[in-house]
């Protein structure tokens, strides 16, 4: 579960939701900036140190690596083998290490290499950081900065919702399927085509009991009188504090570097 259940008290938390939206943007500007693999290693570095800091459980964002291993093996598997020498400008990078091939066909490049590994790295900052986006900020104050850009409350409402039934629609299936299992259900198992039908007999439930939770909200909203009236009130507003002010200019300020550093071809490989 990521989204801010719980009252939390720490600095991440107490954040302008503004600040936090600006900083995920540099950070994944930065990310797609530098292509070398140690600036993905540093950025995820201090990423997780926020995530121990912020109190996410671990156990959360191992299990979606783990949901994404195969892919990102493919990926770098592909990549390794799918550059050639000439897409490199350095002689480290374009080092042929193998064949894959008989007559010099698909070489694996050291280049080739580090660019796989910079794409996972890339993935995981974008999920980390959408993580530590989520869990330190409570919908509410995605609602009131949608207001702050005058966002039809329609659009935003939908919004919001949907990032708030996403832990319960994950409760929800996990439910399912210890349910299926109890039933002998063999998720998970056989080839690929196998274990796609398996996830059938949790799909439907799962589909069925979003669309009737969807209706008893609408019911629910529409009892209480929602978009009778198109103002409304907040019982607690966002605004800037020194702590933001100070946070979104040294990002600026890292941002223009990294830019800077970008023109000149530092950080590349």
């Amino acid at each position: 579960m990521f989204i801010n259940s719980n009252q939390q008290t720490s600095f991440l938390h107490r954040l302008d939701v503004r600040t936090k939206l600006s900083w995920f943007i540099i950070i994944i500007t930065l990310t797609f900036l530098f292509t070398h693999p140690f600036f993905g290693l540093v950025t995820i570095t201090f990423l997780i140190g926020l995530t121990r800091y912020a109190s996410i459980p671990f156990a959360n964002i191992k299990r979606l690596i783990i949901l994404l291993l195969p892919i990102l093996t493919i990926m770098l598997v592909v990549t390794s083998f799918s550059l050639s020498p000439a897409d490199f400008t350095t002689e480290r990078s374009q080092k042929i290490l193998f064949y894959l091939f008989p007559e010099e066909t698909a070489p694996l490049t050291v280049g080739g290499i580090l660019t796989g590994i910079a794409l996972i790295f890339r993935i995981l900052i974008m999920v980390i950081s959408t993580i530590l986006l989520t869990y330190t900020t409570p919908v509410d104050d995605f609602l009131h900065f949608f207001r702050k850009l005058r966002i039809p409350h329609t659009i935003t409402f939908i919004i919001t919702t949907a990032i708030r039934f996403i832990p319960t629609m994950e409760t929800k299936a996990r439910m399912v399927m210890d349910a299926q299992r109890a039933r002998g259900a063999p998720l998970g198992r056989g080839n690929i085509i196998n274990r796609i039908k398996s996830y059938l007999p949790i799909m439907v439930p799962v589909i069925v009991d979003s669309i009737r939770m969807s209706e008893n909200l609408a019911v629910g909203i529409l009892n209480r009188g929602f978009d009778a009236t198109k103002p409304y009130t907040v019982l607690e507003d966002i605004k800037f504090c020194r702590t933001d002010y100070i946070l979104t200019l040294i990002g600026t300020v890292l941002l223009v570097l990294g830019i800077y550093l970008y023109i000149h071809d530092i950080g590349k490989f």
